[in-house]
């Protein structure tokens, strides 16, 4: 009788979930719930619960880029993403900005290296290490800057 009660009492333990775990699953499912109206990927809970904790009811848009997940959302009237890891760990954000705020020493490189590619987009990126890059969207490649206008890398969408 006392192996049955202790077997008994262990897996009631397993079912206890704390308040903020009930939170975070809550919120997750209100986010699935947000991301299912506009975007047909759904990441696993725990990258859902990551970004309603940082954004909460904050409707969004999931992709798949280069193996992890991306979450597209607008704040205060600018586009921005948040690229999460399998474990929901940001490893950076993106901020869309026009054009004309990128520095001219980026621009002349795209103009030499690229003449003629229109430019999709453009963006400054924050690693989850606080470093940040400027990013220049042309059609099918993704080109790095350091933030004194240096070349990184360029990389095939």
């Amino acid at each position: 009788m006392i192996k049955f009660c202790v077997f008994c009492f262990l897996l009631s333990m397993s079912y206890v979930v704390s308040a903020q775990t009930l939170k975070q699953i809550a919120a997750a499912k209100k986010q699935e719930e947000l991301a299912t109206k506009t975007s047909k990927i759904v990441p696993p809970i725990t990258i859902r619960a990551s970004f309603a904790k940082q954004f909460p009811g904050t409707a969004v848009n999931w992709e798949k880029v280069r193996g992890h997940f991306e979450a597209n959302y607008v704040k205060n009237g600018k586009k921005m993403s948040v690229t999460f890891n399998d474990d929901g760990e940001k490893i950076e954000s993106e901020v869309i900005i026009p054009k004309s705020e990128m520095p001219a020493v980026i621009m002349e490189y795209i103009d030499t290296h690229f003449k003629g590619e229109k430019i999709t987009e453009t963006s400054i990126i924050k690693k989850a290490n606080g470093e940040e890059i400027y990013e220049v969207e042309l059609k099918g490649l993704d080109v790095h800057f350091t933030k004194a206008g240096k070349y990184i890398r360029t990389l095939k969408e």
